[in-house]
């Protein structure tokens, strides 16, 4: 639906509180169908997240990478809570690139990757820790977290352009154990371009 004006992405995101509350309630989803889906209380727990804008385009292996990094998660330092998963890395195009081109598939990325029109950044675990934060949508996050954020944010806070900075700082302090940084098996094996 076309606003007006244009909303953050956590104004939006904020729409979804309804559907996280009856998650974490365990109150069924699929009311006024047939057969009904009987969500378990926890089952809050049990979804995560990944985040991206319409302009973005991803590496076809993203969501696989993703789920093996979040398999990986469990049962490691967090104690048997879900921290977030994070993939430090994403590929920067260069300035006159990103002005003149409007880029949709992987195959455009890729060919730009081997002109040197493009190339990837990433951060060790160690460079991770010491930057001031690490960008949201490089992490896979478990949906109570997006919840928690969603609830103690006042509405300012969630309109504005830079809440996206404000939940990855979120994430890294608030989070029930620190997220855990997952290192595909081959640094060409993922990308996200903005």
């Amino acid at each position: 639906w076309p606003h007006k004006t244009r909303r953050s992405q956590f104004a939006n995101l904020a729409s979804l509180i309804p559907a996280l509350q009856r998650l974490a309630r365990g109150v069924d989803l699929e009311e006024g169908q047939e057969q009904l889906h009987q969500v378990v209380v926890g089952d809050i727990d049990s979804f995560w997240l990944l985040f991206t804008d319409e302009g973005d385009v991803w590496h076809p292996h993203r969501t696989l990478i993703y789920q093996s990094a979040i398999a990986s998660s469990f049962g490691s330092h967090s104690g048997g809570s879900h921290a977030p998963v994070a993939i430090p890395r994403y590929l920067a195009l260069k300035s006159d690139t990103c002005k003149t081109l409007r880029l949709t598939s992987h195959q455009e990325i890729e060919v730009l990757r081997s002109n040197g029109e493009a190339f990837l950044k990433s951060w060790t675990p160690k460079q991770v820790r010491e930057r001031p934060f690490l960008e949201y949508w490089l992490h896979a996050v478990p949906s109570r977290l997006l919840f928690d954020f969603l609830l103690c944010m006042p509405s300012t806070t969630l309109n504005h352009q830079l809440c996206g900075i404000c939940f990855s700082f979120f994430l890294r302090h608030h989070s029930p154990a620190p997220a855990r940084i997952f290192e595909p098996p081959s640094a060409a094996s993922i990308w996200m371009c903005l």
